[in-house]
């Protein structure tokens, strides 16, 4: 009995749960991303120039700022977030 309880549906839920689980550890951290102009696309990424390029250390999610963070201008201006 307890094996057919943990075939199809069930089975499926507990592994979507822990990988649900596993997946937003992995999309939200701390770091450093550089806002730059590449190949005419503005965005956000790992590897910048710190002296040319805009930075932002803080929280991260998905790979773009996303809540505490302090966002440093390419003119030295800061911008620290909430």
């Amino acid at each position: 009995m307890e094996e057919r309880e943990l075939t199809g549906n069930k089975i499926f839920e507990i592994i979507k749960v822990e990988c649900e689980k596993n997946f937003k550890k992995l999309n939200k951290r701390n770091g450093i991303l550089f806002f730059i102009n590449r190949d005419r696309k503005l965005g956000w990424y790992e590897k910048g120039d710190k002296g040319k390029d805009g930075e932002y250390v803080g929280e991260i999610e998905n790979r773009k700022p996303n809540g505490q963070g302090t966002h440093t201008y390419s003119n030295g201006e800061k911008y620290v977030g909430k």
